[in-house]
């Protein structure tokens, strides 16, 4: 009984992760409004491209980002994922490096990219413990 008490005191690792999750979103919607400018929303087009490769490409029972899966297949997957990912951080910097946006919407939308690509790495950190 004491197991089951010591194991209801803590909540499991992954419980606390959707926490960040729905900050993420409207930070981009909030730099668009806050600076009058809607050419940040172009990264959300590719907040909507860096899942599909894995829906795409990543087998049901394997890891997208395992060394040990491999083919042509599952490196366009990652290819696309990565291509994606560097999208959501190069369009904010590059609008605001090309004065489109101003410098407090870029970093509202890296925000957002932090958030969320930190919510992924600690699902993907946490579920391969077992959890």
């Amino acid at each position: 009984m004491s197991s089951l008490r010591a194991l209801s005191t803590q909540p499991p690792p992954l419980a606390s992760l959707p926490l960040p999750s729905p900050h993420a979103p409207p930070l981009p919607l909030q730099g668009c409004a806050l600076w009058h400018n809607w050419w940040p929303l172009l990264t959300a087009f590719a907040y909507v491209l860096v899942p599909m490769p894995l829906l795409f490409f990543a087998d049901a029972g394997e890891s997208l980002w395992d060394p040990a899966v491999g083919g042509g297949a599952v490196d366009l997957g990652r290819f696309l994922v990565g291509a994606a990912a560097t999208a959501c951080v190069a369009i904010p910097v590059l609008l605001c490096r090309a004065g489109v946006i101003a410098a407090g919407a870029a970093v509202t939308e890296l925000a957002a990219v932090v958030l969320l690509g930190g919510t992924l790495a600690a699902y993907d950190a946490l579920s391969r413990d077992g959890w």
